[in-house]
């Protein structure tokens, strides 16, 4: 088996004869059969030899989305852990005559909306330049204000 880095292609001699690319590498059948099995784009190294391609980081708009649905899924966390299905459902108890169902949805409306101003906040001061990207989502969340506790 060989691989030409000037075409990107594999090549068996038994199929392709002397139309091999002169700059195709000698390739270990076990280093190929890896390559297929693992899927993704293979490149040539410095040598010529088929390597996969790295992955291409995140945006940094790509890693704020994920932050993003991070923070959600924390905030519904809490509502769950609460006995309500989301943030949503508890905050539609705002009106409740049922004084439990409207003080959890009080508190956990004054928590959705510390977070998601603190949240743009750190949005725009990481874009400006002067806060840096968090290194995770979870360490997003602890920049985060507290949540609350149920009474």
């Amino acid at each position: 088996m060989f691989y030409s880095k000037s075409t990107g292609g594999f090549y068996l001699p038994a199929i392709h004869g002397d139309k091999i690319p002169a700059d195709a590498v000698q390739v270990k059948d076990s280093d190929y059969a890896a390559l297929m099995a693992a899927g993704g784009a293979i490149v040539a190294n410095a040598s010529g030899y088929p390597v996969l391609q790295a992955p291409a980081a995140p945006t940094p708009d790509e890693i704020a989305a994920g932050y993003e649905a991070f923070g959600q899924t924390t905030l519904d966390a809490l509502a769950k852990s609460w006995g309500y299905d989301s943030l949503l459902s508890a905050a539609s108890y705002a009106a409740s005559s049922v004084t439990q169902y409207a003080a959890d949805a009080k508190a956990l409306i004054a928590w959705r909306d510390a977070f998601w101003q603190a949240a743009f906040a750190l949005e725009a001061a990481v874009k400006a330049g002067t806060k840096p990207m968090p290194a995770t989502a979870a360490d997003f969340v602890a920049l985060m204000p507290a949540a609350p506790t149920r009474t």
